[in-house]
């Protein structure tokens, strides 16, 4: 499966007092989220970011294999780059961290890569 570039994928725009509507896939599109233990991780991690980053999260949705967000920074200057940083890179340390620990085929196929 070809992955599309970043050029290809959607900008993000950082322009103050607007919300934003924030979508991601898990990793290959595998359904993660079917998972209660991966969605806790989640929730968790968007409730850090939110403290944080400084921004209100007025609706999600959690997908087994994505996630729609509609965020609002509280900040002037903010990068939702950053935000979805915040979030995302603990989730995806837990995620790799529990697979390696449970020997799961999904490490060995992303380490080919």
């Amino acid at each position: 499966m070809s992955h599309p570039n970043r050029s290809s994928r959607r900008k993000s725009y950082n322009i103050p007092g607007h919300a934003h509507e924030l979508t991601f896939s898990c990793y290959r599109r595998y359904p993660f989220l079917k998972s209660e233990r991966c969605c806790q991780w989640l929730a968790e991690s968007i409730e850090d970011a939110r403290r944080s980053q400084a921004f209100q999260l007025w609706a999600f949705v959690f997908m087994p294999d994505h996630v729609h967000l509609i965020i609002f920074p509280e900040r002037e200057a903010y990068d939702v780059g950053r935000i979805l940083e915040a979030f995302k890179r603990p989730v995806g340390a837990k995620a790799i961290d529990y697979l390696q620990r449970t020997a799961s085929p999904l490490v060995a196929t992303s380490a080919k890569e």
